[in-house]
């Protein structure tokens, strides 16, 4: 009942809702049953469009960590969802200290849900971190093993990372090891949202280099191309019965 109500506490009395009763919750909720985890987060999630402080937003991050050690399913996903709410409001030093050692563990987890989560956070951590600090700590080599994922939905969650990953480094970085990465996951015959996905963080990341393009041979070569591809793709079927359309091509568009 006390979860249920802890918008009415946030809206009322702020300061000791954020001092007092989230450093307890978060102290408290790996022992709870499984519901109330779940309610935890669901609660914690009306605190995302807060400016928190470094020390409430780790002490969020350490009780995210420590509980998806052990649950899984609609616990770990939720619990997993406000991990990567909570990151933009870290400090760099929590962010490296803590996020980078369980994102590298987890991206090589046996659980398809944990390295889904690692692909999650890597694309949350493009814009906390520097160019040099996201390769010098492997985030993009973490990127570039999680694109052969067997799973297909890790596959689609790297391609949508890949998108803010390949807009933070620089451009020889997404030449060499990112923009053909996204190519190859957009001809992936396994699962259209991972196609769609890689599509769109091909175009986020060209957008952000677009500078570049006059002199980055990978402009003429291969993402202009995949452009005009596309482009001719869509036209033809947009001048189709769109009820007639098969789901894939549908998502595509």
């Amino acid at each position: 009942a006390v979860l249920y109500q802890f918008p009415q506490f946030l809206e009322h009395c702020p300061g000791e809702t954020i001092g007092t009763m989230v450093p307890k919750l978060c102290e408290c909720v790996e022992t709870w049953p499984e519901d109330a985890q779940y309610s935890a987060a669901e609660s914690l999630f009306t605190m995302a469009d807060l400016s928190l402080s470094g020390s409430t937003s780790k002490c969020m991050c350490e009780a995210a960590l420590k509980l998806l050690e052990t649950c899984s399913g609609r616990v770990f996903e939720v619990w997993g969802e406000l991990l990567c709410m909570v990151l933009p409001m870290l400090e760099k030093t929590d962010v490296l200290a803590l996020i980078g050692p369980a994102c590298k563990e987890r991206a090589v987890s046996e659980q398809e849900e944990s390295r889904r989560l690692a692909a999650r956070i890597i694309g949350s951590l493009a814009d906390l971190l520097s160019d040099s600090e996201l390769q010098e700590h492997e985030f993009v080599s973490i990127a570039v093993k999680l694109c052969d994922d067997k799973d297909s939905s890790v596959r689609t969650m790297i391609a949508l990372s890949l998108g803010s990953l390949g807009s933070k480094v620089s451009v020889g970085i997404a030449e060499k090891d990112l923009w053909p990465q996204l190519s190859k996951l957009r001809r992936d015959q396994t699962d259209v949202r991972t196609r769609a996905q890689a599509l769109r963080g091909l175009s986020k990341s060209a957008e952000a280099h677009k500078d570049s393009a006059m002199t980055c041979k990978t402009f003429e070569t291969m993402i202009v191309p995949e452009f005009l591809a596309e482009c001719e793709q869509s036209a033809s079927v947009a001048s189709k019965d769109l009820r007639t359309v098969d789901n894939d091509t549908y998502a595509m568009l």
